[in-house]
């Protein structure tokens, strides 16, 4: 009996080495990218190509990568150390297929992708001695994450087709920056304990219960603002509305104590979850 299941175990603990390496290497949160870069495309009735989307993809694994793993001696999650070689190979591969995408893309999206390029350098290296870098900044964090998905998943892919940035890019600008920030309202929960007090984070300043609170406003504004401008998107309203609820409901469910992977896999599958329903509807 114990030779017969044997081989299960160790297809169990392979997959599970694959899955930690899937999400510790950024892979999931790249495809969640990318997921909102072609949503855009939706919404402003253009077409993204693979260059964009290649583009998108390893850049946001050599930046992600890059954010947590910068200052991995001090980083609180130990287990991630043991494969943090085969991480930066994979950051390293990641980074020159960023470059090899970046040069197909034109000159204005290019612009973009270096803006994003930097404020994600400035997040994670050390600006001056009062701040470590933008991150340690209170209440920069949250602010420049949103700034720099934005910038990522609708102004570059704007520029990548040559529309011009007008009031309704502007406005899906808003939307979107408004979505990310409660979307990460569940991480800053997550890691209440573990974040230093000068993060000055939303739960650090207002409390659990009241940044779900504050959170649901932003949703409230959010939905009402999907339902009044849809008349210029190309999108499902119903979809949006359901992704609004989903969101909702996994910011009321998280908590500090609340497994990793919730926020890590099941958190950062919203944005896949919802460009999946926009293909199928």
């Amino acid at each position: 009996m114990g030779y017969e299941q044997e081989p299960y175990f160790c297809l169990m603990r392979v997959l599970k080495i694959l899955f930690n390496f899937y999400i510790q290497g950024s892979i999931h949160v790249a495809f969640a990218i990318v997921a909102l870069t072609v949503l855009s495309g939706f919404y402003l009735n253009f077409q993204i190509d693979f260059h964009l989307v290649g583009f998108v993809f390893f850049a946001a694994i050599s930046g992600y990568n890059l954010v947590k793993y910068a200052g991995i001696a001090k980083w609180h999650h130990r287990r991630l150390t043991s494969s943090l070689k085969s991480i930066q190979i994979l950051s390293l591969a990641a980074f020159f297929g960023m470059i090899f995408f970046l040069g197909h893309l034109p000159v204005s999206a290019q612009f973009m992708a270096l803006l994003s390029g930097v404020l994600t350098l400035l997040y994670a290296i050390p600006l001056k001695r009062k701040w470590k870098n933008f991150r340690s900044i209170p209440g920069m964090k949250l602010v420049l994450i949103a700034l720099v998905l934005v910038l990522t998943t609708v102004i570059m892919p704007a520029f990548y087709v040559k529309t011009k940035i007008d009031s309704t890019v502007l406005i899906l600008c808003l939307l979107r920056f408004l979505w990310v920030i409660v979307l990460i309202l569940p991480f800053e929960i997550r890691d209440i304990q573990e974040d230093a007090i000068s993060l000055g984070t939303i739960p650090q300043k207002l409390g659990v219960f009241r940044s779900k609170v504050f959170g649901t406003i932003l949703l409230g504004i959010l939905a009402f603002a999907e339902i009044f401008f849809n008349s210029i998107f190309q999108n499902s309203l119903w979809v949006v509305l359901t992704i609004v609820l989903l969101t909702g409901f996994t910011l009321w469910y998280s908590s500090e104590k609340r497994p990793f992977y919730f926020t890590a896999f099941w958190v950062e599958a919203i944005p896949i979850a919802w460009l999946m329903l926009e293909v199928m509807f």
